[in-house]
């Protein structure tokens, strides 16, 4: 009975560490109605996509010790070796430039829209 249940975890632990971690999912730059949003439209998915961007990185900035120590002497299915919130915040904030610019060119005050938080790197 002792050698089933040292095979059943030993057979637990190897599956578990052939997990895949999540790829990312990003945002597109450009959306096929940017040119028809108003001002008030573009800033509110301005200050949206701000505030998704900085709780992605604030999330992946706190986890990377975590996932280092999980992944590589504790459980390699665990980690999340491939960044996707990282990668994720990084598309919003390049799509936060793509909107400013669109504001820019319909003369929309931006002077009110949030400040972006630093690109995860």
């Amino acid at each position: 009975m002792k050698q089933f249940k040292f095979i059943l975890l030993v057979s637990m632990i190897g599956l578990s560490a052939c997990a895949q971690t999540r790829d990312p999912s990003v945002v597109s730059l450009r959306q096929d109605n940017d040119r028809s949003l108003t001002c008030d439209q573009l800033a509110s998915e301005y200050t949206a996509n701000t505030k998704v961007a900085a709780l992605k990185i604030d999330k992946n900035n706190s986890d990377d010790t975590r996932d280092f120590f999980v992944g590589a002497l504790i459980w390699p299915g665990l980690a999340d070796f491939k960044n996707a919130d990282g990668v994720e915040a990084n598309a919003i904030l390049d799509r936060n430039i793509h909107l400013r610019a669109l504001g820019q060119d319909i003369q929309c005050n931006s002077t009110a829209w949030p400040a972006q938080p630093e690109r995860y790197s």
